[in-house]
């Protein structure tokens, strides 16, 4: 007689192989992935990043079960870049992984103007020496020098837009406002910042 050693199929884990996958910034992707296992052991799924500033571990998330999982990846707002993702299949005594890259496109986001608010004055206190409306822009994607800011008044019996003048680098800006003399009212001044894609006003 002869002796046959039967060896079990799957000696250690297997997991699928992940192609590498893009995402636009500020959104999600999926993938799938599965895993098999000598059928008397349990599986386990875990995920690791090479760039936590892009996509922490807790932005990664599993879903399903038994040899079919989804891993949902959630890259942080604003951020972009490459990411090697590792995915890790585990049965308690063996471990496989498959590595892919995640590349995150860079959007380009629209810029905030923050902190623009009206104002009150005495009739002709600022018509020889102008008022100063500090505010801020923001844009995270452009630089300041390709970010254009222009204001326009509403009422130009009250504030010509001549009158007018933005003041400033980078993210601090002042918007310095000459009153023409002996006139009283209300004026809306409107500021326009242009990134060259996007248009916001306040």
């Amino acid at each position: 007689f002869i002796t046959m050693n039967l060896l079990n199929e799957y000696e250690t884990p297997i997991i699928s192989n992940v192609e590498n996958v893009s995402v636009s910034e500020d959104y999600s992707v999926t993938v799938s992935v599965s895993g098999l296992v000598d059928s008397t052991k349990s599986i386990s799924f875990t995920v690791q990043s090479s760039d936590l500033n892009i996509l922490p571990l807790e932005s990664s998330s599993l879903t399903g079960t038994g040899n079919q999982r989804e891993v949902l990846l959630t890259p942080l707002p604003d951020q972009n870049g490459d990411v090697v993702v590792s995915l890790i299949v585990q049965d308690g005594d063996n471990s496989v992984t498959d590595v892919f890259t995640l590349t995150v496109e860079p959007v380009n986001d629209s810029p905030i103007i923050q902190n623009f608010v009206g104002t009150t004055v005495d009739e002709d206190i600022y018509r020889d020496s102008p008022l100063s409306l500090p505010f801020k822009v923001i844009d995270i994607d452009t630089s300041y020098d390709q970010v254009f800011v222009t204001s326009n008044s509403l009422n130009h019996a009250l504030i010509g837009t001549n009158s007018m003048a933005i003041e400033g680098t980078q993210s601090d800006k002042t918007l310095k406002v000459m009153t023409n003399p002996n006139q009283f009212g209300t004026v809306s001044i409107v500021v326009t910042v242009s990134d060259g894609e996007y248009t916001v006003t306040d």
